[in-house]
């Protein structure tokens, strides 16, 4: 496949009990590598999207076909780095062999990761006990 090249699809899922409706799309685009998206924002089709790419053969940048969603996760990627970054600076992880304690383990470092972050936006903006600003 061509550098540039994108396959869409979407699923339709009803709910039920209250009929109400989803949709999700899987994305698929050829930048250097293929990357694949999975999401439920910027659902339809991504006619008239473009992305500058530096080709090594060329010396200026190439434009390049793109989703949509490219765009979106590009903006918001830096959210993931620092989520990856903090998890692990900021691990109570035990290395072991049963696949369920990693999960536990894994879980409460998320939580106490969370709770750490909303008390420290809560001390920074006055609106929690003064003591947690110590």
């Amino acid at each position: 496949m061509p550098r540039g090249w994108y396959r869409e699809a979407v699923v339709e899922i009803k709910t039920k009990r209250n009929r109400r409706r989803y949709f999700i799309q899987c994305t698929t685009w050829r930048d250097k590598k293929q990357v694949m998206f999975l999401h439920t924002h910027l659902v339809g089709p991504s006619s008239g999207y473009s992305v500058r790419r530096h080709v090594k053969v060329k010396s200026k940048r190439v434009k390049l076909s793109a989703p949509r969603i490219q765009a979106d996760c590009a903006k918001h990627f830096n959210a993931v780095d620092s989520n990856d970054r903090d998890s692990a600076d900021y691990s109570c992880s035990v290395r072991t062999t049963r696949w369920f304690l990693r999960i536990v383990f894994w879980l409460v470092d998320r939580v106490v990761l969370s709770c750490f972050i909303i008390v420290c936006s809560l001390s920074q903006d006055n609106r929690g006990p003064k003591e947690w600003k110590r």
